[in-house]
């Protein structure tokens, strides 16, 4: 992994040079090696790190009192993205000790982790050595070619939301169309890469509903013409709605919710042009801050 950083004061900004798809890797319990977790495909570590909920255990059997979580060179971009565009992350302890790993340096054969004790990510990291193998490196190369697909979104990012009240995600059909197909070499190992969107994750960020939902990119957006109010179009057939139950602002709550959409894309490779592997699922966050408000009613007297 390298990650190559800018930081005048704080870090600004992280740019992925290599980067590795969703994390399938495991990682040791502290004293017996034996538990494996992994970084979900629905950005919940990240989640976590905004929230402080507990991490959700993705191992064999019943969670260990403590055991260490791969991050992986996707989710660390992406945690210093969400961080350069919201300052107020600031005084996070979990991002702080990210950054400190990432000012001082991380070769591109080791992986980040990062300690879970009692269900929550603390702040103890640890760099292990990783094998890079020639797909490996295509595989962490690859994420570098795709680009960030812009979705629609109603209302608007920047409009609040009123609870209960359904807010629609989807991608205009040319946009999903998107297709990459690059030549790659690294080391000894010539490749064609090639990769197309296939869903996309909405996650909304309100911390009573953390539950993601997985959409079809070619969702149908809301259409402000048709006579049907926003709660009927959201029950049609291959609607991407969320709704929200939780207002922002009040008692000591955040000013917004850090919602995501992640695009996953299907990439695959070839050596000779006729036969082609599976890269697997690589998925690419892009985030959004939401104010959430309560419904307002107009009450007047008898005249």
């Amino acid at each position: 992994m390298m990650l190559a950083v800018r930081n005048p004061g704080r870090v600004v900004a992280a740019v992925l040079v290599v980067t590795l798809v969703w994390l399938p890797a495991s990682a040791g319990a502290a004293g017996d090696g034996g538990a494996s977790s992994h970084v979900t495909r629905d950005g919940r570590i990240i989640t976590s790190i905004l929230t402080g909920r507990p991490l959700r255990y993705r191992g064999p059997g019943k969670a260990p009192a403590s055991y260490w979580v791969t991050i992986s060179d996707v989710v660390l971009a992406d945690l210093f993205r969400l961080f350069s565009q919201h300052p107020e992350l600031d005084d996070d302890p979990v991002i702080g000790e990210l950054r400190r790993v990432v000012d001082a340096g991380v070769a591109d054969d080791v992986d980040v982790q990062i300690e879970v004790v009692g269900g929550r990510l603390t702040t103890r990291t640890r760099l292990i050595p990783v094998t890079a193998t020639p797909v490996r490196a295509i595989a962490r190369r690859m994420i570098t070619l795709l680009p960030t697909l812009r979705s629609q979104m109603t209302p608007p990012i920047g409009a609040a939301v009123v609870i209960g009240e359904p807010t629609f995600a989807s991608f205009d059909p040319k946009t999903w169309a998107t297709t990459v197909d690059r030549s790659l070499t690294v080391g000894a190992l010539s490749a064609r890469v090639r990769a197309w969107p296939v869903s996309f994750v909405l996650s909304g960020g309100d911390p009573r509903d953390d539950r993601p939902v997985r959409c079809s990119g070619t969702s149908p957006p809301f259409d402000p013409a048709d006579p049907a109010p926003p709660s009927a179009q959201a029950r049609r057939g291959g609607s991407c709605t969320y709704r929200y139950r939780t207002a922002t602002g009040v008692r000591g709550r955040r000013a917004r919710w850090y919602g995501s959409i992640t695009v996953v894309w299907h990439a695959e490779w070839t050596a000779d042009g006729v036969r082609w592997s599976s890269l697997g699922e690589i998925p690419q966050v892009s985030f959004f801050a939401r104010q959430v408000r309560t419904a307002t009613t107009a009450i007047e007297s008898p005249s």
